[in-house]
């Protein structure tokens, strides 16, 4: 690895000048350790590939020659890159002082003329703010600003007759690019405080020069309320000021679905007291983009709509009617993903949405009765509502219902699909006829292309072969669940359940009954490992069959000692390590 990062590093310092705490920067980046990297920064200052002074030079150079910075905000860029201060005094000694004092004019004249404040006292304090945005050194820029002044109202009468309107606005529009610049190089490196004062020139005055300044506007404004938690006034005004950055954003580039999202996003993280305002806002985005909605808007609005339901401010059926949609835009949006990632994104909201649907009081059995009933009944031939009405009693446990029952026999019966299936082999494990749920999980489980889906089916076809005490098909089809969800916390566990209820078979003694408890408890600590939606659940199961395992003195007559590897016997065959319960 070494090598490889030396000939990248010095390939990197050939096309541009670094400083040493960038490349130390990305060294850690690419994985080397701390003696490795200093060893290798060594190589290179000896090599000439890197060398702060040139980098100091290079740089001071660039930023007043090109983007017009004063010595004061290059110094304390450079300090923020750890350069020495004698570097720096070098580097800027190099900035000939005439041509310097020509260029702060210069740019003191453009901005002049981009302001229209009428007022001189107002227009000096916006020149002088300029000036220190800049890094201008104020012994030069003050009697550069006093002479603009005395002779802006001639400038303002001769520009009016001189220059037509488009071009005095364009003239605008590059002081306004150029200021983005300028804070632009703050953002980059998340100095929010130093970006401000410019930024917030550009957010006045040219607040239709580019989306940015409202994105980066965001991440200042949070930056401050991250800052000022303690402090309320100040956190009040800056949460003021992050909703005023939505609201003019929404003014001059519209998108008020997705800003929306936006609002009830940052009013549910900085001001959770004002649940009801950010649900009514992230009900207008998720409405008008539907399954165009990114799938954290779909996140916070049904988490949203948890809270106002509990907090009594909408009623069970507005609930439900609200999962309802989340449902069919998260299974439209994984439709059309692109890639396994983008579906396992998807499938994680969906599991979380669920989660919270089926914990609430909206989805008590016996209201989704009440409430589905009408919705199926005026439409019997309804495909859309039918499965609607499965997928809401199917998570909720509702399987015993004969609505249920009904509604997934006309789902099959209209439309025979992977998911149909599996809904009519729930009905018959409900019933207990074992052999026709198998049948029907098997048709289920060989159509599905589904991967998320296909493992759910597995994992519940697993969880029929446990109930009937097939122990080794229970674990075979829960393998086959983790294989294409290695992330199946619960099938990890129901494997150490089904190594735990047949302890007592395998085997002929006691030592071999209890070291099953091994194999059991390291499928456990799988389950929590990969999935740590189980930890309670895997917490109370170590806690409870840890105790079962050997003795040390029994382990002794077996010639097993304690970290020695062991074989499980019978059906499991699991290979585990020796720990002992004194």
């Amino acid at each position: 690895m070494y090598a490889v990062a030396l000939k990248k590093a010095q390939n990197l310092c050939s096309k541009s000048e670094k400083c040493v705490s960038e490349m130390e920067e990305k060294l850690q980046q690419w994985g080397l350790n701390s003696s490795e990297i200093q060893t290798l920064i060594q190589t290179l200052i000896n090599d000439e590939f890197l060398s702060n002074s040139r980098y100091a030079e290079a740089f001071a150079n660039d930023k007043w020659k090109f983007q017009k910075w004063g010595r004061k905000k290059i110094s304390y860029l450079l300090r923020s890159n750890r350069i020495e201060n004698e570097i720096i005094d070098r580097a800027l000694k190099q900035v000939e002082i005439e041509e310097y004092k020509y260029m702060m004019e210069t740019e003191l004249q453009k901005k002049n003329k981009s302001i229209k404040e009428a007022d001189k006292y107002k227009r000096k304090q916006k020149l002088m703010r300029f000036a220190e945005s800049r890094g201008y050194e104020s012994n030069i820029y003050s009697p550069i600003i006093s002479k603009l002044i005395q002779i802006t109202a001639i400038l303002v009468v001769l520009l009016a007759f001189l220059f037509p309107k488009t071009f005095a606005q364009q003239v605008i529009q590059d002081d306004c690019g150029r200021r983005m610049s300028l804070y632009k190089e703050f953002i980059n490196k998340q100095y929010y405080e130093e970006a401000y004062p410019t930024w917030r020139e550009v957010f006045d005055e040219c607040p239709q020069a580019s989306k940015n300044i409202y994105i980066d506007g965001a991440k200042i404004m949070k930056h401050y309320l991250q800052k000022n938690t303690t402090n309320e006034a100040k956190y009040g005004i800056y949460l003021d000021s992050l909703m005023l950055v939505y609201k003019q954003r929404i003014e001059y580039y519209q998108q008020e679905a997705y800003v929306n999202g936006l609002i009830a996003a940052d009013l549910l993280t900085f001001a959770p007291h004002r649940f009801a305002e950010a649900y009514n806002y992230a009900k207008y985005s998720v409405d008008n983009l539907k399954e165009k909605s990114d799938i954290a808007f779909i996140q916070i609005f049904i988490q949203l709509t948890d809270t106002m339901y509990n907090e009594k401010k909408i009623t069970e059926n507005e609930y439900i009617e609200n999962y309802i949609s989340c449902a069919d835009w998260l299974d439209a949006k994984k439709v059309e993903a692109k890639d396994e990632a983008a579906k396992s994104k998807i499938n994680w909201v969906i599991e979380n949405t669920n989660k919270i649907f089926t914990k609430s009081n909206a989805s008590d059995c016996t209201y989704l009765v009440q409430n589905l009933t009408p919705k199926v009944t005026s439409a019997p031939d309804d495909l859309k509502r039918i499965m609607q009405a499965v997928r809401l009693l199917d998570e909720k446990g509702c399987t015993n219902t004969s609505l249920y029952i009904s509604c997934v026999e006309k789902q099959y019966k209209l439309d025979p699909s992977p998911a149909a299936g599996r809904s009519i082999a729930k009905i018959f494990a409900s019933k207990g006829e074992t052999d026709k749920a198998i049948e029907y999980f098997d048709k289920a489980i060989g159509q599905e292309k589904d991967t998320y889906l296909k493992s759910k089916y597995l994992y519940e076809l697993a969880t029929i072969y446990y109930n009937g005490q097939n122990f080794e098909l229970c674990r075979k089809k829960a393998l086959e669940a983790i294989e294409l969800n290695p992330n199946f916390g619960k099938a990890f566990l129901l494997i150490g359940n089904a190594y735990v209820a047949s302890a007592n078979s395998i085997g002929k003694t006691d030592f071999e009954h209890k070291a099953v408890y091994w194999a059991a408890v390291d499928m456990y600590a799988k389950a929590k490992g990969v999935d740590y939606s189980v930890a309670d659940e895997v917490d109370k199961n170590i806690k409870l069959y840890t105790p079962y395992f050997p003795a040390r003195k029994e382990a002794f007559f077996y010639h097993v000692t304690e970290g020695s590897t062991y074989t499980v016997g019978g059906w499991v065959k699991e290979k585990t390590t020796a720990r002992f319960n004194d």
